[in-house]
């Protein structure tokens, strides 16, 4: 019999569970009956010739067992059996089964957590048109202060690029940093600001929620007192008027035109910003000396039909050739390309800080399940006759740590479940400590598909590991020992002491490495920022002032 057929006779045979029960009893009667009365026509009293018949036949459980088994009904049925018999039984020890879901939800939650902001970062696309063809452009240097990648281009560079590359359909410029002064309606504030050319929210393929985007000619001096809001600022500072649109704010002490606001959807958590504004940029930024000033960030489309590493290969040339022409400014600088996604990546840096993160929880789940795997042993300890018995009526060993994983797997459902709950907790409370910082907080930390299959996980991961030595414990119990003697239990619960003994040393070998670990990230830390300062920062404090450019 297939696979197929012996699923759907099983399922079959689980919704007609009563009928086939009562045949199942009526057949069994019926041979045990026939063998009774063959011993009777050999001389045999009833009664004993009955016992004889029932001996011979064993025992009406286990065969009941292998009929079951034979109709297909053993499978799905004795699922659904263990599943109500561990229900009961996890109803009967609440305390039992509070701590053990508390403990277990709370490895679940903090790995589910710290996974939801890896999640948001690695798996995420870019709110932007088709973004697996959308490349950052950008400076790579080693004997840089800021090391071989996410270094801005020059001017001359973008004009050259833009004219020379054979990848790209077009290429737009960003300046990397831009803040701005907002005043007039409500109290001055202090924004992320954002010069970008007039073909920026083109080339992301984004139309904006109210209004217009910028038009051509408008990054040109004299018309470029225009701007663009973000939705997180129009909601917030203007209270999601539609008529802010062709209203007049003052950045930087000039009046600018709000020409349109961008939908909430558009979310770049490397170049995020409050607003945007054109960038000018005049003959005397396409000069020589101007390549020195390194400060913009380039945005480009993928011609079809060619390739992430066509581009590379192309933008790599084109930066090889300005440090041959320009060997002052452009010494040891290359050129390097990335999508949106794998630059935003390498901004948050996901290398062995984040590595060593997802370990230390993990860490946590680990012990966690090894608690819960030491209160499974000390409860096994008060069922061992419960064990026996079941033994003894027909079921195997295989039967007993079925049951016992499938009360596991209750309970690693029912962590997984307040996991969730806890995790939704622990992100936001995530999202309210990146508040600060712009980057992250477009991130929008959330419960999505990633996060739930990840929980779903960890969660039947954590069922196998805290429910494995438990049940392999069940299946063997000395049956003979244990009902004949209560000092059985003595003796098992000395061998199962001596694993919690070993789960106890691996949940502390465990917390040391963690510890450990903790605290030379710290001091990692500790050094990076303090320990070649060369002078004592204590007491001391930096400020910087912004001037506007309008006014000096």
């Amino acid at each position: 019999m297939s696979r197929w057929s012996r699923l759907c006779s099983g399922l079959r045979a689980t919704l007609e569970r009563s009928r086939m029960e009562s045949e199942m009893d009526a057949e069994l009667r019926f041979h045990i009956e026939a063998a009774a009365e063959d011993l009777v026509r050999g001389g045999v009293p009833p009664q004993e010739a009955l016992r004889r018949a029932r001996v011979e036949f064993g025992g009406m459980e286990r065969t009941k067992e292998e009929c079951r088994e034979s109709r297909g009904v053993s499978l799905l049925d004795a699922l659904v059996q263990d599943a109500r018999y561990g229900l009961r039984m996890l109803r009967k020890n609440p305390g039992f089964t509070a701590i053990a879901v508390f403990t277990l939800a709370l490895g679940i939650a903090a790995n589910s957590t710290i996974f939801s902001f890896v999640s948001a970062v690695m798996f995420r696309k870019p709110t932007v048109s088709d973004p697996d063809r959308l490349m950052v452009v950008y400076g790579t240097n080693p004997t840089h202060l800021w090391g071989t990648i996410q270094n801005p281009v020059s001017a001359p560079n973008f004009f050259t690029w833009k004219r020379e590359n054979r990848v790209f359909s077009d290429v737009a410029a960003a300046d990397a940093f831009e803040t701005a002064n907002l005043t007039g309606q409500g109290e001055p504030e202090r924004v992320s600001a954002k010069r970008v050319t007039a073909n920026y929210f083109s080339i992301l393929g984004v139309s904006p929620a109210l209004g217009r985007t910028f038009a051509a000619g408008e990054d040109q001096s004299g018309n470029d007192h225009v701007v663009v809001l973000s939705h997180e600022l129009w909601e917030r500072r203007y209270g999601s008027d539609p008529k802010v649109v062709g209203a007049t704010v003052r950045l930087d002490g000039e009046n600018h035109t709000v020409i349109g606001v961008m939908p909430a959807s558009l979310l770049l958590p490397a170049f995020q910003a409050q607003l945007w504004r054109p960038l000018i940029l005049n003959p005397a930024q396409q000069s020589a000396a101007a390549r020195e000033n390194r400060n913009l960030f380039l945005f480009a489309r993928l011609k079809p039909g060619v390739s992430t590493n066509q581009a590379q290969a192309d933008i790599g040339a084109l930066g090889r050739l300005a440090a041959e022409a320009f060997p002052e400014a452009e010494k040891s600088w290359g050129a390097a390309t990335l999508t949106l996604q794998e630059f935003t990546i390498q901004v948050f840096g996901f290398g062995p800080v984040w590595v060593m993160l997802m370990c230390a929880v993990g860490f946590v789940l680990l012990i966690s399940c090894a608690n819960v795997a030491g209160l499974l042993l000390a409860r096994a300890t008060g069922r061992g006759k419960e064990m026996a018995i079941r033994v003894a009526i027909g079921a195997g060993r295989g039967r007993l740590i079925r049951q016992l994983l499938t009360e596991t797997g209750l309970i690693a459902l029912l962590g997984g479940a307040l996991g969730l709950v806890l995790t939704l907790w622990g992100t936001r409370l995530l999202q309210l400590g990146f508040s600060h910082y712009e980057a992250a907080r477009t991130l929008q930390l959330r419960m999505d598909g990633h996060v739930l299959l990840f929980a779903t996980a960890i969660s039947l991961l954590a069922a196998v590991l805290f429910g494995l030595a438990p049940a392999l414990r069940a299946g063997t119990v000395d049956v003979y020992t244990i009902l004949k003697n209560d000092s059985a239990t003595v003796s098992a619960g000395r061998r199962r002491s001596r694993m919690r003994s070993l789960l106890v040393a691996g949940e502390v070998a465990l917390a040391v490495f963690s510890l450990t670990g903790a605290g030379l990230m710290i001091k990692g830390i500790y050094d990076d920022l303090y320990a070649n300062l060369r002078f004592d920062p204590q007491n001391l404090l930096t400020a910087q002032i912004t001037l506007p450019g309008a006014r000096y």
